[in-house]
């Protein structure tokens, strides 16, 4: 594939996101530093700013992210990140092809060992199959990407090392454990969300599912095409998130009292995220009647008189959106609502105000 124009490309991802995209190449934080950018929009009706961080380390987005929005106190300041491949998904993939959910470093060692034993040739070859299908199903970018983006690739995995030098994990292993020390799959699980971009609400930018055919799609700057590809990735819905998607990934997290979920819901729009259109639902009803909706779909049921929960049903729908960029939303706005109530008490806050903002 010829080269493409990467100006041109991340300019055209800030298209379907109803801002002005600038020109500048960078964005002043308070510090009085002068942060450079791939590329960003100004929304000035909702009053937001969509950057696309040249970042590597997603802790270094987030602090650039805080200068930025420090300075331009009257706008939302939303961070977006080329990601090259996904880690939730990334260790997912990995730990459901290790039968056991719990081995030692003994087993490990053990099992080394017998790549040389008289089974060799077997288990080689099992370990072979598993390998080509991890490589062929798991989120890796194409080479027409990291080949287009060569010296963000490099960075990035760089990044992604460093991250992983820093992690409990790897103090674990440093720390020269016994080797009858039971490790869980469950912990590489949760050291892959601790360093997520979804764990610190930085909008994840799907690097490893562009195809040679999105690398055209978006030089053609065709709007109405890239929202409907963005949408297919769930990129689109982390900027415009939909109010039933949203409450059934609030519930999913613990947001379960009725009248706390209609006000988490409420609150996107108020930090720069408005309501995109409805995906399950065929109307586009406030946040009290999608909440009725839902329950009356099957999707989720009542434990208590206020208190939800999903369904198998509900489940299924989750599943199906499982490590999408819009799932960062969902962090996001999270800590932001749990901030705002420890700081100004539940009880000042009014739960009846329905945001119908877009």
């Amino acid at each position: 594939m010829d080269s493409i124009d990467a100006d041109k490309f991340w300019k055209s991802i800030l298209l379907p996101l109803e801002g002005e995209v600038q020109d500048q190449k960078f964005l002043e934080g308070i510090s009085g530093e002068r942060h450079p950018v791939l590329a960003f929009s100004e929304d000035s009706k909702r009053k937001r700013i969509v950057a696309i961080s040249l970042d590597f380390d997603v802790r270094i987005a987030r602090t650039v992210q805080s200068d930025i929005q420090a300075k331009y106190s009257d706008y939302h300041v939303i961070f977006a990140r080329p990601v090259f491949f996904e880690t939730q998904l990334l260790v997912a993939n990995l730990t459901s092809r290790i039968k056991k959910q719990e081995f030692t470093l003994n087993e490990i060692e053990q099992w080394m060992n017998g790549l040389g034993g008289p089974e060799s040739d077997s288990l080689k070859a099992r370990m072979t199959t598993e390998m080509k299908d991890f490589f062929a199903t798991a989120p890796f970018p194409r080479k027409a990407t990291y080949t287009q983006f060569p010296f963000l690739f490099l960075q990035y995995l760089m990044a992604a090392f460093a991250s992983f030098r820093r992690s409990d994990f790897w103090a674990f292993l440093e720390s020269d454990p016994p080797p009858d020390k039971l490790i869980s799959t469950s912990d590489f699980l949760l050291e892959a969300e601790n360093l997520s971009d979804a764990n610190r609400g930085i909008c994840p930018i799907p690097m490893y599912q562009m195809t040679d055919a999105d690398l055209g799609l978006f030089q053609r700057c065709d709007r109405d095409e890239i929202q409907e590809r963005m949408s297919e990735w769930g990129l689109f819905q982390y900027f415009f998130p939909p109010r039933d998607q949203l409450a059934l990934a609030l519930i999913e997290r613990g947001i379960v009292q009725s009248r706390e979920l209609e006000y988490y819901i409420n609150d996107a729009p108020k930090i720069g995220h408005p309501f995109g259109k409805q995906e399950i639902l065929t109307s586009e009803n406030s946040t009290v009647e999608t909440i009725e909706e839902l329950e009356a779909m099957g999707l989720t049921t009542r434990v208590e008189r206020e208190i939800l929960q999903l369904t198998n049903e509900g489940h299924e729908v989750r599943t199906k959106i499982y490590g999408q960029p819009r799932e960062s939303f969902t962090s996001k706005l999270l800590k932001i609502v749990k901030l705002e109530i420890s700081t100004k008490g539940w009880f000042s806050i009014n739960v009846n105000s329905d945001d119908e903002a877009a």
